[in-house]
């Protein structure tokens, strides 16, 4: 039986939600595999990036769900918040400026 990527989604947010996040970044990057810019797969690995303190992978995956769906607040936030944490205020203040644009907040 195929899986759709809804169900892998459903499958990877299950693992995450359980802690297990080495299984949650493998079904992750399987959907990526097929569909590179799915939202919520980019989003999601954005966060385990974070945890591992992979920095860069994690603002990459931000900006990949954005670039996907702009429209969606809390991956505008989730990057804003990152960036803070980061102490990288100039880029937080403009990405909170583009969130704006778009209609979030």
């Amino acid at each position: 039986m195929k899986v759709t990527i809804n169900q892998a989604l459903q499958l990877a947010l299950a693992a995450h939600d359980e802690g297990k996040l080495n299984d949650a970044e493998q079904i992750y990057k399987k959907i990526l595999n097929s569909q590179p810019s799915n939202p919520g797969a980019n989003y999601n690995l954005a966060l385990i990036s974070v945890s591992q303190k992979k920095t860069d992978a994690a603002f990459f995956r931000f900006k990949k769900a954005i670039d996907a769906d702009p429209k969606i607040e809390k991956y505008w936030f989730s990057l804003i918040e990152f960036l803070i944490k980061e102490k990288e205020f100039v880029s937080a203040k403009t990405y909170l400026a583009q969130a704006r644009a778009q209609g979030v907040g």
